[in-house]
């Protein structure tokens, strides 16, 4: 076999290994896609302590009673159990005919800027 013939036989063998065996490095990760939520219009806006797990929340300075089916939505929108929450945080929440806390929304710093 000369050597233009072994030449092109080795780049073919190459190409045909970089088509079909898989690669070892991770495809790129795709960017974050960010989807903004959409809060209640009739929400209400305040500052929330972490709830200390008496059936009462602190928003604003003041105690309101906590809904039995109360939901809490973390900056991600994913759901979080009260505990999980320790530190003040920026909200919109929402209360049931009986003044009782049943939805809230943690915001993230961009809602939190927004004005309601």
């Amino acid at each position: 076999m000369d050597v233009s013939t072994a030449l092109i036989s080795a780049v073919l063998s190459a190409l045909g290994q970089a088509l079909f065996e898989p690669s070892t490095e991770p495809p790129p990760a795709d960017p974050p896609v960010l989807v903004g939520r959409r809060l209640p219009v009739d929400a209400r806006k305040g500052t929330m302590e972490p709830p200390a797990g008496d059936g009462l929340l602190i928003i604003d300075g003041e105690p309101l009673p906590l809904s039995p089916t109360a939901q809490f939505r973390s900056q991600q929108n994913l759901l979080v159990v009260p505990m999980q929450i320790q530190q003040t945080v920026e909200v919109v929440y929402l209360t049931d005919p009986g003044g009782a806390v049943h939805r809230v929304w943690m915001l993230n710093p961009k809602e939190a800027s927004e004005r309601r």
